[in-house]
């Protein structure tokens, strides 16, 4: 029984090598239609993300798969050789095991018509095989397909009896594919540092910036720290403003009112003095009033004297003399009315005077004692109020009152 050949073919993700956003979006896409046997779609999606980005063999490697379930091999071997030429190593290995595969399905569709044709691919098969097998020893698919491939290119061998030249065409199309393939290894090694380089570039570009990033923000946090330092310090010169002006003002204020209050103690000495000198006025006033009411009653008791003297001459006239009589009044019927002379106050009744002045004299001078209640006279109390005017003056008065005066006898209206 003839055994079957075990071709295997996959597709990759888009997260199997290090990729951009969008064409991870891309490949995403034609994956979903891929998945859903839409292989025509998928192919043309991954095409088109392909010749956007074609630093990157994924789209052009899944390509190839596509065209590879639809029976285009020439088209997907050639989407496999994009794929290679992007020089990812992680691509390599599994293209060269897929164009193998194709190789060896355009060998088997020319193996009816076309013996020479089909050799001719299955020899191309082997060599891929080979290279995939030595750049991923472990793959043992690869194995597989080259062990089944040499075998049905000895039957072909064995059964048209292919001649000795072939074998040596052979060898010259292997040193030719061995050229070839050392000046691909040659391309790789080339993009692979052209990669490297570009990958150092960037990695540089993005410590460049963010250099300037941290830079940049150094200087902001610098601006806002100054800022805010700024603003400290014109708030705290604000303040010591305020404070410098509430102090002048306080101070101010304190000057006005010491000035107010000296102003105050001046009007209020002025008004004392003031005072005192009205109180001596009305002390000197009361005195000159005192003096001429005692001249006035030293000249009334004077005059009484002398009248007194004058009817006691009258009394003394000798007997059987001839007395005045009235002289009739000019108005008839009108008794003439005689002149009486008005009465004196007694000896007694002045002493009596006397002695009521001296005690409530004797009452303002003499200290009461603590508790007891006395009882003044309204002269008395007359007397203390006029001694509460002013100490010149209230010593004066009470000088006044201690000297005796002979007062006259006042008259009296019977």
């Amino acid at each position: 029984m003839k055994r079957i050949p075990v071709v295997v073919v996959f597709i990759l993700l888009a997260s199997a090598l290090p990729a951009s956003a969008s064409v991870k979006n891309g490949v995403k896409k034609g994956n979903l239609l891929y998945n859903t046997n839409r292989y025509a779609e998928a192919g043309k999606a991954y095409d088109e993300t392909a010749a956007l980005y074609p630093h990157s063999g994924v789209p052009s490697y899944n390509s190839g798969i596509a065209r590879y379930k639809m029976g285009t091999y020439g088209a997907a071997i050639e989407k496999f050789n994009s794929a290679i030429a992007s020089g990812h190593a992680d691509i390599i290995p599994a293209a060269d095991y897929n164009i193998g595969n194709a190789q060896y399905k355009l060998g088997a569709s020319a193996e009816e018509s076309d013996i020479k044709k089909a050799k001719e691919f299955y020899e191309t098969a082997l060599k891929f095989y080979k290279r995939s097998i030595d750049l991923n020893p472990s793959d043992e698919d690869a194995k597989f397909n080259y062990e089944f491939v040499e075998k049905k290119l000895n039957e072909l061998a064995e059964k048209y009896q292919f001649k000795k030249d072939d074998k040596k065409d052979q060898k010259k199309d292997d040193k030719k594919d061995q050229n070839k393939d050392n000046n691909q290894k040659q391309d790789q090694k080339q993009n692979q540092q052209q990669d490297k380089q570009k990958d150092q570039q960037d990695k540089e570009q993005n410590k460049k910036q963010d250099e300037q990033q941290n830079q940049q923000q150094q200087n902001k946090q610098q601006d806002q720290q100054g800022k805010q330092d700024q603003k400290e310090q014109e708030k705290k010169d604000k303040d010591e403003q305020q404070q410098s002006q509430d102090s002048q003002q306080n101070k101010e204020q304190d000057q006005q009112q010491g000035q107010g209050q000296q102003q105050k103690d001046q009007e209020q000495q002025q008004r004392e003095q003031q005072q005192k000198e009205q109180q001596k006025e009305e002390d000197k006033k009361q005195g000159e009033g005192q003096q001429e009411d005692q001249e006035k009653k030293e000249q009334e008791k004077k005059e009484q004297q002398e009248k007194q003297q004058g009817q006691g001459a009258e009394e003394e006239k000798p007997e059987g003399g001839e007395e005045e009589k009235p002289q009739p009044s000019e108005q008839p019927g009108e008794a003439a009315q005689e002149e009486k002379p008005e009465p004196q106050e007694s000896a007694a009744e002045e002493k009596k005077d006397e002695k009521k002045e001296e005690d409530g004299l004797q009452a303002y001078q003499s200290p009461q004692s603590d508790g007891q209640g006395v009882e003044m006279s309204e002269q008395e109390a007359k007397m203390l109020l006029e001694g509460y005017k002013g100490e010149e003056a209230s010593g004066m008065a009470v000088r006044m009152r201690k000297k005796k005066v002979d007062l006259p006898e006042p008259a009296k209206d019977w």
